[in-house]
């Protein structure tokens, strides 16, 4: 009797005033403030009349691109939105809902950090709609917010929730990045080298030994460091953000070679990485609630 309880007040909860967005799996979405209290803004699901779910974001000032996929290929629609936070460079958060079989109403996100609103897009050949995001986790370690090495990833819908879409993620030779750049469809390279009209950090991607090469002249030559951070990460991430058996420590000494010990062990590069959401979604999917 207890577990009904939730239930029996939602569904004698009046649906709150607000805008009208749309009707999805027969529940009409309507957008308002937050409660009093709550900044922000609120999204509620409503059937006949009563709450089904209310999702409250205190930090969103805006919530938009709703749209209606099957993102997970089990023929039900899911409903893709976003929200949007404000600030410098800042910030969406991806949200899919979905209903639990149950009457109610489940989601899942994946906070996006710096950077515009993305899509979703179908690519020829592969089996669900995919997402290409960019990394931010290092904005600002090394230096401004331009100079961000943002190695791009992709995430699809699974039973879970969000995860990475391991086919176009997944690297075949260690520092090249993923192997469909080189291996996959055209229209999978395509979408790996191409976002929104802008070339990515993956549209040209060099031998692991010609960056080392270079590396090791920066090393040499002893640059303001800023360059060489930079460079280094960049490497560094080529291995590791599409090969999960990347040894960090290993990848360090190599760049070093000339001069050992001149990155210090890089322990800032180490701790960005650990809260990447590649580095999160390897560890587990971002789940529905």
């Amino acid at each position: 009797m207890a577990l009904l309880l939730p239930l029996l007040f939602l569904a004698a909860t009046p649906c709150p005033r607000g805008e009208r967005i749309m009707t999805w799996q027969g529940m009409t979405m309507r957008r308002h403030e937050a409660p009093e209290g709550m900044d922000g803004v609120t999204i509620s699901f409503c059937r006949a009349g009563g709450l089904v779910r209310r999702f409250d974001q205190p930090d969103a000032l805006r919530w938009d691109g709703f749209k209606v996929l099957d993102l997970d290929g089990d023929g039900q629609p899911e409903l893709a939105s976003s929200y949007w936070t404000g600030g410098a460079h800042c910030c969406f958060t991806q949200v899919v809902f979905r209903t639990n079989g149950k009457g109610g109403v489940i989601a899942t996100r994946l906070a996006q950090q710096d950077y515009g609103e993305s899509s979703w897009r179908r690519l020829p050949g592969y089996p669900r709609p995919v997402m290409l995001l960019y990394d931010f986790s290092s904005a600002y370690a090394f230096g401004g917010f331009a100079e961000t090495v943002t190695m791009p990833y992709v995430v699809e819908i699974g039973p879970q929730g969000f995860r990475l879409a391991a086919q176009l993620m997944q690297a075949r030779e260690p520092g090249w990045g993923p192997a469909a750049l080189r291996d996959g469809p055209a229209a999978w390279a395509s979408f790996l080298r191409r976002n929104d009209g802008n070339d990515t950090r993956l549209a040209r991607v060099q031998a692991p030994e010609k960056r080392l090469e270079a590396l090791h002249g920066l090393v040499k030559d002893d640059p303001g460091k800023g360059v060489l951070l930079r460079a280094a990460e960049e490497h560094i991430k080529l291995y590791c953000y599409y090969d999960a058996r990347c040894d960090v420590p290993g990848l360090i000494r190599a760049i070093e070679g000339p001069r050992p010990g001149m990155l210090g062990g890089f322990p800032e590069l180490v701790k960005t990485m650990r809260e990447s959401n590649i580095s999160k979604l390897r560890r587990a999917p971002a789940g529905w609630r």
